[in-house]
């Protein structure tokens, strides 16, 4: 006979009762079709059980009928009025095996009928023992195989973005606890039955329904035996919504993950949108900063300049009022003597033209006063203004800092649906890659770990940030130019040249007594910070703008070299001895 080859052995058809317990499953379809399968022979088997139970002429309802005469004769010698326990027939028991051994003890029953309920009940508890064993046998195996094989890979708490995980998970518990309290049920009832009693409201409602139709809703006995059947079947059906559900899981947990996606989209320009205004904000704030800074100055250098304008505008004031007083009383002096003017003298003629040549001359000094005020009030105005333009600013500013607090707030909000979202499709895509790859079949069948132990250690050393790395070159060979690579950095949004010069001043005030490294690493990471498309193309360029082209090859000798394997031992050089040339003597 030919050996059949590794393919031929992988065509094989896998069943659960043994390729299953030897090998793992090719696929899970192939184990659904097997499990599938097994629950059709257990329901054929179920049916030879329930022939063999009772007679294939005769329906469960017939059988249930037939037996109640017998129990009801019986239950009128024991005087009881539901047959509950199987204790209530314990003295009607005792009396028949007595009635057995000893000829002088004669019954006053029909022993028939009490032989006939004693065969059924111990028929009936003996069924619910033992001819279920098979069955529940099975039905534990496969109960086992599927919390084995059919998994969520998650847990049942997580975030709302894997709520297909959590639910299937859920289910699976759900499942599996259907499926244990329907088998557990069976020998319970048995149990049951001989110690406490059991109740006809302890039933399903499909057994309930069967008692009222047949009558013995007070004989619970008789429908232990089609409760373990309808037990057996809710437990096949639990295993078959099982295996639907974990067949729909992959589909589910991809199209939550292309849900993800166009969710990431969008919020990832509402993290862009989010972060161009706060910093519009921020450079609005440092502006109106600025400017509140400035009026302050300048208010601080024209404080007294408005106390001596204060005094000015008193002496003016009363300047003023005695001019105008002065002037009313010479005009009504003059009047008074311009209408005595034809009964007076020369000399009061004479007073008369000098008072007249006085008014004259007050009024010509008039708008002079009246020039020097407007010209105080201008100025006296012009602080004033300073003072509201100065007050509007604070306003303004404490405005634009309520607003960018709350940009700021909706900004962290957005990056941590971001990171949220992040983490979740990472995640449903790796529970994806577990439910349709065969190689986790074979780490599940072997107690492999599904993944490496030290896959995350790897992870983080294998993917190295090349802007950091781009960064740390630059920062530790940049030195004292790292003030003319700032200025020519690309900036989005936008920086002025007031916000450099600004940026500057702060790293060299705060980092005057560092070394030009830190200096430089704290105006890179600055850039990074608010420039929102930050990559190391931009720095490379920028570096060759400022005529560093050393840096740029040392970036780029960075980037190709090539990483030492973990656990690689640098194997030492051989030196070579040279011995000094001996002079070969003629012979």
């Amino acid at each position: 006979m030919p050996v059949r080859g590794r393919g031929q052995l992988l065509r094989k058809r896998q069943t659960i009762d043994y390729n299953l317990s030897l090998e793992r499953p090719q696929t899970l379809q192939i184990f659904r079709e097997a499990t599938l399968d097994a629950l059709s022979g257990i329901e054929a088997r179920l049916r030879i059980i329930e022939l063999k139970f009772y007679r294939p002429e005769v329906t469960l309802d017939d059988q249930i009928k037939r037996w109640l005469p017998s129990v009801h004769i019986v239950m009128g010698y024991a005087n009881v009025f539901e047959f509950i326990c199987k204790s209530q027939l314990s003295e009607i028991f005792d009396d028949l095996e007595r009635s057995k051994v000893d000829p002088t003890f004669i019954l006053e029953w029909d022993p028939k009928p009490t032989q006939q309920v004693m065969d059924c009940v111990e028929k009936i508890l003996h069924q619910s023992r033992e001819g279920f064993a098979d069955v529940i046998s099975t039905l534990n195996l496969i109960t086992n195989y599927l919390k084995k094989y059919c998994l969520s890979f998650s847990g049942v708490d997580g975030d709302i973005f894997l709520e297909t995980a959590t639910n299937y998970e859920k289910q699976r518990q759900e499942f599996s606890l259907a499926v244990k309290t329907n088998l557990d049920n069976i020998k319970i009832m048995a149990d049951r039955f001989e110690q406490t009693g059991i109740r006809i409201t302890e039933f399903g409602l499909t057994v309930r329904e069967q008692a009222e139709r047949c009558g013995c809703s007070h004989i619970p006995i008789l429908l232990i035996f089609p409760a373990a059947l309808d037990n057996i079947r809710n437990a096949i059906t639990a295993i078959r919504k099982w295996l639907e559900a974990d067949e729909g899981y992959p589909t589910f947990v991809q199209c939550d993950i292309i849900e993800l996606e166009k969710r990431k989209t969008v919020h990832a320009k509402d993290l862009r949108d989010l972060q161009v205004r706060s910093s519009n904000l921020e450079h609005r704030i440092k502006s109106l900063k600025r400017d509140a800074t400035e009026f302050a100055a300048e208010l601080k250098r024209l404080e007294k300049k408005e106390q001596s304008l204060k005094v000015e505008e008193d002496e003016i004031m009363e300047e003023v009022n005695d001019f105008l007083v002065d002037l009313d009383v010479k005009e009504m002096r003059r009047d008074e003597m311009k209408s005595k003017l034809h009964f007076l003298g020369q000399s009061e003629h004479e007073k008369y033209e000098k008072l007249v040549h006085e008014i004259v001359m007050l009024r010509d000094r008039k708008p002079h006063l009246v020039k020097k005020v407007d010209d105080l009030k201008k100025k006296i105005e012009f602080i004033r203004m300073k003072k509201d333009l100065r007050t509007k600013k604070e306003q303004q500013l404490e405005e634009l800092k309520i607003d960018s607090r709350q940009a700021k707030k909706e900004l962290r909000k957005t990056e941590l649906d971001m990171e949220r979202l992040d983490s979740s499709i990472k995640r449903l895509r790796e529970i994806y890659r577990f439910k349709t790859s065969p190689e986790v079949l074979r780490k599940i069948f072997h107690k492999m770990p599904l993944t490496k132990r030290n896959a995350a250690l790897l992870r983080k050393k294998k993917v190295v940030d090349k802007l950091e790395k781009a960064t740390r070159v630059t920062a530790g060979s940049i030195e004292g130019d790292w003030v003319k690579l700032y200025r020519n950095l690309p900036f989005y949004p936008a920086r002025g040249e007031e916000n450099l010069k600004t940026d500057i001043d702060e790293i060299v005030d705060k980092y005057m007594r560092h070394t030009y490294e830190e200096q430089a690493r704290q105006c890179l990471w600055r850039w990074r910070r608010v420039h929102t498309r930050a990559c190391v193309d931009d720095l490379m360029k920028t570096l060759q703008v400022v005529k560093r082209r050393d840096i740029v090859e040392k970036i780029e000798g960075e980037f190709t070299r090539r990483p030492r394997q973990m656990g690689a031992t640098r194997v030492p050089q051989h030196r070579t001895v040279r011995f000094p040339k001996v002079p070969i003597q003629a012979q």
